[in-house]
């Protein structure tokens, strides 16, 4: 429900493919990836709680999902104090 998961995710939940995403999307994820190669530091996700009480990611998205894409189940992510509660039954 996300205005801008069209970005990334297809309708049926599916993250795109770098060959899928826009040309604007292509050289973030590209960077996320090479960074995964090269075993450099990637910029750690901050995550929030949306106007529509969904999860929303402030930044660090091209991270995030690049991640998920390559089949990561858990990740370090920032999240807001007042989104503790909210974000407590995912936490590693």
């Amino acid at each position: 429900m996300s205005l801008f998961s069209y970005e990334w995710v297809l309708p049926d939940g599916r993250i795109k493919d770098l060959a899928e995403l826009s040309e604007a999307e292509q050289p973030k994820r590209k960077i996320v990836e090479d960074a995964l190669k090269n075993g450099d530091k990637l910029e750690k996700p901050v995550l929030g709680i949306g106007l529509l009480e969904n999860v929303e990611i402030g930044s660090g998205r091209a991270t995030f999902l690049t991640l998920a894409a390559n089949g990561c189940k858990t990740m370090p992510v920032h999240i807001p104090k007042s989104s503790t509660k909210e974000f407590a039954p995912f936490l590693a």
